[in-house]
């Protein structure tokens, strides 16, 4: 019994580390998605420890080409700030094939809280319903982006 409960414990700390550290966005829709394109990305911001939305929040999504894997040499970026529900909308156009995007944010004081940093990869496909082949639009929206307090 023991065993097991260290299992859970363990698997249950993994998930909540992955979950507040940032992660991936997969997508499994398909090709990629044909330059050029807009990538809209919106959610909410959200203070892990209070469960509360987070204001003030300066989000950043930065496009890299994909042998950048230590990405150092961003192509270019975009800001979005939160608003005071949390809420944020980022537009990027992008106009290379292929290129890596990362949703950043840098840490530091919101709000009076000293936030650790965030950063989630997306990887985006043709046929994922979040594309638009008529307006060469991918959209990524709901997405809910969990800070840690330090």
């Amino acid at each position: 019994m023991k065993g097991v409960l260290k299992y859970l414990t363990f698997t249950a700390a993994l998930a909540a580390g992955l979950l507040l550290s940032g992660c991936t966005v997969e997508d499994s829709g398909g090709k990629m998605v044909a330059v050029p394109f807009t990538l809209e990305v919106s959610g909410v911001v959200v203070d892990v420890a209070g469960h509360k939305p987070v204001g003030g929040a300066e989000l950043v999504l930065t496009s890299y080409m994909p042998e950048d894997t230590d990405r150092t040499t961003p192509i270019g970026e975009a800001k979005g700030m939160s608003n005071a529900d949390g809420t944020f909308k980022v537009t990027w156009k992008e106009h290379i094939k292929g290129t890596v995007h990362i949703l950043h944010f840098a840490g530091g004081l919101v709000g009076g809280y000293n936030y650790r940093p965030y950063n989630m990869e997306l990887n985006i496909y043709s046929g994922s319903p979040g594309y638009n082949s008529d307006s060469s639009t991918y959209t990524i929206s709901d997405l809910v982006v969990n800070l840690e307090r330090r």
